[in-house]
């Protein structure tokens, strides 16, 4: 279950949003901890200890939570991971604090509280280094960069990246998410040559197994060069993000690759498959609950159903049921 996504896709927000922030890649660390504690236990008789209850239970939460994340059932998550926190600190395990910490920075970057955010962010980043995991501060950081460039402030956001990037240098870590926000601050500050060269290095070391750094760097150059008019190379780096959300089964991340294809294929003027991709992303949206995304793909639906015949029922039917259903929070109890 930790194998193969340990990250949380962000900065999706429209057409024009960038990707993916990792708030769990740490649980694969932690996990490989309680693996090997495991093997301590099973290796003798009268040595064995059992893991304490509280790692065990902390884990369990981080698992319940990353689950409900991606099914994109936040508040579940929020509530999973707070009974982790608890839980790790009641045992003092300072890894899965700063775990807990900087998952929940995450969620409420996730609901636009981006002050809130940077205060987990902070205190996560600064206990992985008080326990030398340089891997957790380094994504501390970036996911702390990420908030400051969504608040637009880059000057921050570029401190908190250079504070990464010296972890990352004098340990010789590669870190695909470190990478990216680099280049997304770069596009940011319209050095979009910069950017571009740093995302195909993205690209080109993210481990194709390792789905949230794939989807990570893919989605981010592919939305760079929407932006710079490359539709061509910009839907085949979509179409890599949308597999590796799919693989994951990240789904928000799904119905935002979705969003972006659609508006590339309208611009190739293939309304067809551009009407295809809308409607699959405001179904993905509408079970997300995500009212004001609705609106804004129906609008852009709508302009280009003017181009081409559209059928559209029964979907005008379902996308009212499903918005119903997930302001009742049925989808996630």
């Amino acid at each position: 279950m930790y194998k193969k996504n340990c990250g949380l896709h962000k900065l999706r927000k429209g057409s024009s949003m960038l990707s993916c922030s990792e708030a769990f890649c740490s649980i694969k660390r932690f996990a490989i901890v309680m693996i090997v504690l495991f093997f301590f236990a099973c290796a003798g008789t009268k040595t064995a200890t059992k893991n304490p209850e509280s790692l065990v239970s902390g884990m369990q939460e981080i698992t319940k939570g990353t689950n409900w994340y991606q099914k994109g059932c936040r508040r579940r998550a929020m509530e999973s991971f707070f009974r982790a926190f608890e839980a790790f600190t009641l045992g003092d395990h300072q890894n899965g604090i700063a775990m807990s910490l900087n998952n929940i920075g995450n969620i409420y970057r996730d609901d636009g509280d981006i002050a809130t955010s940077i205060l987990f962010f902070n205190d996560a980043a600064r206990i992985y280094a008080e326990i030398q995991d340089d891997p957790g501060a380094i994504q501390a950081l970036a996911n702390k960069a990420a908030a400051l460039i969504e608040a637009d402030r880059l000057e921050e956001a570029a401190d908190s990246l250079e504070a990464a990037s010296k972890i990352a240098g004098r340990r010789n870590i590669r870190s695909i998410s470190l990478m990216t926000r680099n280049a997304i601050l770069l596009k940011r500050k319209g050095e979009l040559r910069k950017a571009e060269a740093l995302l195909y290095q993205a690209v080109g070391h993210a481990d194709p197994i390792n789905y949230s750094d794939t989807a990570l760097a893919n989605a981010a150059l592919g939305q760079l060069l929407l932006e710079t008019g490359k539709t061509d190379k910009a839907i085949e780096r979509m179409k890599t993000a949308l597999e590796a959300d799919r693989l994951s089964g990240y789904v928000a991340g799904i119905a935002d690759d979705l969003s972006i294809l659609a508006d590339l294929y309208l611009r190739n003027d293939d309304v067809a498959l551009a009407v295809s991709h809308f409607k699959r992303s405001m179904m993905v949206h509408a079970l997300l609950g995500n009212k004001e995304k609705v609106e804004e793909l129906t609008d852009q639906l709508e302009k280009a159903c003017e181009k081409t015949a559209c059928h559209l029922d029964p979907f005008h039917q379902l996308i009212p049921y499903y918005m119903e259903k997930a302001a009742l929070g049925k989808r996630c109890d």
